[in-house]
């Protein structure tokens, strides 16, 4: 039996930044909105850049958009398209804005929460992924697109502008720790931001 009409759905697509912590968000958002009240489904992928998820809209993120009345979307990637891809910041802001458009012709009503990406570093630093993440978090909260409803600023909260600094991250200065301080701490945060904004 299809689950037609089911009143709202979280879901949670991005890098592994937001796959690693899927236990860790399913909590945080039971905790804001109640189990059993809303959907939850993670759809991120270890490694997936702004490019595969657009790539893969049709499979893995469409089927949800027609199945619930209060559809929010949760997206955190611009890392990978950067540091894999070889994208400035303008580039890998530009790549969200493309996402986040095809999700709106898919699904108009969709809310859509785009995390400003905390800083990193590339492993041996062979990419500026730090110097450019800035920039495209900053055109991503500037975005008057109409394709981005919203932004959460992990990026200037607490620790996680200094990937130094364990936890929130861990010993790859880029995911954070498998701990209440880390994913925990991003997942919190994150959910209670959609919170404040969707009750």
């Amino acid at each position: 039996m299809s689950r037609v009409n089911k009143s709202r759905i979280v879901l949670i697509d991005g890098n592994s930044l937001v796959q690693q912590s899927v236990n860790y968000l399913a909590t945080a958002f039971n905790n804001v909105y109640g189990a059993g009240n809303y959907e939850y489904k993670n759809i991120a992928v270890d490694g997936q850049t702004t490019t595969d998820m657009i790539a893969d809209l049709d499979k893995e993120v469409a089927k949800y958009l027609s199945r619930y009345r209060d559809v929010t979307l949760v997206v955190q990637e611009i890392r990978n398209e950067i540091a894999v891809n070889g994208a400035t910041g303008i580039q890998a802001a530009q790549k969200m804005e493309d996402y986040c458009q095809a999700v709106k012709l898919l699904c108009p009503n969709v809310d859509i929460f785009v995390v400003l990406t905390s800083a990193s570093y590339s492993p041996g630093g062979v990419l500026p992924v730090l110097s450019e993440i800035p920039t495209a978090n900053s055109l991503l909260a500037a975005s008057t697109s109409g394709n981005i409803d919203y932004t959460i600023d992990l990026y200037n909260y607490d620790n996680f502008s200094n990937p130094t600094i364990k936890p929130p991250f861990s010993n790859d200065s880029v995911h954070y720790e498998n701990s209440a301080n880390g994913r925990g701490l991003q997942s919190d945060f994150i959910a209670n931001q959609v919170a404040l904004i969707k009750p």
